[in-house]
């Protein structure tokens, strides 16, 4: 991994190995301004003559880079950035930091105390750890409408906050989406070369003034190294445990995966091109995807055309609109390299991982897309085509088969996560369990619950609640899915039975004699449940059927509760006679029971599903030729 973004960073510093500070620019759409609005830039100007002025600017990349927008600082760490989100360190924090700072250069020195200490108030109280907030910027001395008497009562942690709230309401400044820039009589401290080459070093040259000798992990030269990954915002492994070190010696920690300053500045621009340039959403997580590139050099065209070329490709496993088109252009699949995929979730300033996927090869992609596109054939033939869509548009799926909790809407999405993972990696899947968990989503949506994503709009205002109708053929289709790419046993076959209308579905869907018996006794569930439909607008029927699973026994006595629905609906017809012979025929054949009672109860209501949406096929299309004849 480390080795993956030094060579991004390699790629990226290609043609400027000095523009370190330009690739480690933040992505500006982290911002979040309200919807419809744009980020800006509010650039607070402080006189020397004792004036405070600002003015905004539309905030886009350029801008961004100008004034060197490098994220915030850590909890912990100084506030010597002069550009940051947080009004609040520029009050009084930002001003301390830089000039108790000894290696601040003398040009921002100078510049600095044009209006440092004279323009601020000191609390002289404000000792040990609280010395940060000892300095802030004198409001009365400026002549700004601010209550400085109360502002001044508050404790000193609260006191640059509670004065940035003042600023925003006084000059009418935006509340989100917001950078804060400061300038010195009319001079943007961020455009300093003495600035820009002391943030340079503070991010990379203060690590390695105490390196020691070792080999660099990535490019393997003897020279000084440092483990020390302070300033990356992904965590790749923890080196800060006696159990990682090399031999159990924490003098030893250098053997492992350290760098050498060129390396490690790559690695970190790689980083920062990652989080710009090759950052999608996944199954609602964000996603950052790793190119494993070769050591090749890379013109700056050619790798922000490989990085949109990769972002549309892992964003088409999710929700494909075009199979053909995108397998056209992704042909021959050699063209990309490997990718690792990174799962993460962002907290304050810390990025925390919440599933790898690591070397997925571009064969793999390939075959997961052509899959897709097989899978979506086969639900066709069985079901019929959707309204919308496709019944498999894409790994999405994985949000709505899966009983996944949800919170203001947003999936808790690491279990599909690790399913996916499995997809891409071709490790196997249990298809009992991946039934056991649909038959949960199905019970919540006969049960109109909101409790799980798939279900999240039931019982909302105007809300959409999923049907078991819709949901039978998404759920056939995956599996089908799973199985082109190998992933899940196919259902043997050893079934000679003909029935009219069902002989081909069964064959296609490869149903054994116990699941065959299973399939049946659904399409009578669905016989039944369309009679109650028409007459009381509800399918009490469904009531019958075990959402948690059915023993063998529970699904005899189903099948006999069935046959008394049919009689007295008058439903029993020729062609329902014969389905329930066959279905209670193959039941009573000696033999041990196969399947699961979590299987069992997912053949009945795939039979259910099946002769549900024919049911309604054939009613639409009586529809559609009785309007043609009109």
């Amino acid at each position: 991994m480390i080795r993956e973004l030094t060579r991004l960073g390699e790629a990226v510093l290609a043609n400027d190995e000095a523009g370190v500070l330009e690739a480690l620019i933040e992505d500006i759409g982290n911002l979040k301004p309200k919807r419809g609005n744009a980020p800006h830039l509010v650039v607070l100007n402080l006189s020397s003559e004792g004036r405070l002025e600002w003015r905004t600017e539309v905030l886009d990349p350029p801008r961004a880079e100008a004034y060197l927008w490098l994220g915030n600082p850590r909890a912990n760490a100084p506030k010597v950035r002069v550009t940051t989100s947080n009004l609040a360190y520029l009050l009084g924090q930002t001003f301390y930091a830089l000039t108790e700072d000894a290696d601040t250069p003398p040009e921002l020195r100078a510049y600095l105390e044009r209006v440092f200490p004279k323009l601020f108030w000191h609390d002289p109280e404000a000792r040990g750890g609280k010395r940060k907030y000892a300095y802030l910027l004198d409001a009365q001395k400026l002549g700004l409408d601010v209550d400085w008497p109360a502002l001044r009562d508050l404790p000193p942690k609260q006191r640059p906050a509670q004065l940035a709230k003042a600023l925003t309401a006084l000059f009418d400044l935006p509340k989100q989406g917001v950078l804060y820039t400061l300038a010195i009589d009319g001079t943007p401290l961020a455009q300093l070369p003495a600035y820009r080459a002391y943030m340079l070093r503070k991010l990379v040259g203060e690590l390695f003034e105490d390196a020691k000798d070792g080999v660099c992990h990535a490019c393997g030269a003897r020279t000084a190294v440092n483990a020390k990954f302070t300033h990356f915002k992904i965590k790749l492994f923890i080196n800060d445990k006696l159990s990682f070190a090399y031999g159990l010696d924490a003098e030893n920690w250098t053997k492992n995966h350290a760098l050498c300053q060129r390396c490690y500045t790559r690695a970190l621009s790689g980083e920062r091109y990652l989080e710009r340039h090759l950052s999608t959403r996944v199954l609602g997580t964000e996603t950052l995807i790793v190119p494993h590139l070769d050591p090749t050099p890379l013109s700056q065209e050619t790798l922000d055309a490989l990085s949109a070329l990769l972002r549309e490709t892992t964003s088409s496993l999710e929700r494909l609109e075009s199979v053909p088109e995108l397998l056209d252009r992704l042909e021959p699949h050699t063209r990309l390299p490997q990718l690792t995929l990174l799962f993460i979730r962002r907290a304050q300033s810390a990025v925390k991982l919440i599933e790898a996927v690591p070397e997925v090869e571009p064969s793999r992609i390939e075959a997961v897309l052509r899959a897709i596109g097989e899978a979506n054939r086969h639900a066709n033939t069985l079901f019929g085509a959707p309204r919308t869509g496709a019944w498999l548009p894409g790994l999405a799926a994985l949000l709505d088969v899966l009983p996944l909790k949800h919170e203001q809407g947003a999936p808790h999405a690491a279990p599909a996560l690790r399913v996916l993972r499995q997809i891409l990696l071709g490790e196997p899947l249990s298809r009992p369990r991946l039934l056991r968990e649909f038959l949960q989503v199905l019970r919540y949506i006969h049960r109109n619950n909101p409790g799980i994503y798939a279900t999240r709009s039931c019982r909302a205002p105007g809300g959409y609640c999923p049907e078991i109708e819709d949901a039978i053929p998404r759920m056939t289709a995956f599996l089908h899915f799973l199985e082109a790419l190998e992933m899940l046993e196919v259902n043997p076959m050893e079934l000679d039975t003909k029935l009219p209308g069902y002989t081909e579905p069964i064959q296609t869907l490869g149903l054994d004699a116990p699941r065959t018996a299973l399939f049946l006794l659904g399409v009578l569930l669905a016989r039944v449940a369309s009679e109650q439909y028409k007459r009381g607008k509800s399918k009490p029927v469904l009531e019958k059927v075990g959402y948690q699973g059915m023993p063998l026994e529970k699904v005899r006595r189903f099948a006999l509760e069935l046959f008394e629905k049919l009689t007295e609906y008058r439903r029993l017809d020729a062609s329902s006679e014969v389905v329930f012979a066959t279905a209670t025929e193959l039941l009573a054949q000696p033999r041990p029971w196969p399947l699961s009672d979590e299987e069992n109860a997912f053949y009945i209501l795939l039979g259910y599903g099946f002769e549900t949406r024919r049911i309604l096929n054939a009613g639409r299309k009586e529809k559609e030729d009785d309007h043609e004849a009109a």
